[in-house]
């Protein structure tokens, strides 16, 4: 498993286990330059560029 995958996987699995603990309205995982949208039974997790994260924040 390529070390990208490896990290993905892991960051994944982290959000997959945080509505279980806390409540949640957005699930992020923020990379250099990756966008996606993954989707689970707690409903979304949204992979997103830092600078766009960064110009969604007031």
């Amino acid at each position: 498993m390529e070390e990208s995958e490896a990290t993905e996987k892991r960051e994944v699995e982290a959000l997959q286990k945080l509505p279980k603990a806390l409540a949640c309205k957005r699930r992020v995982i923020i990379t250099y330059d990756q966008e996606k949208t993954i989707e689970d039974k707690y409903g979304v997790i949204e992979v997103i560029p830092c600078w766009k994260w960064l110009i969604q924040q007031e």
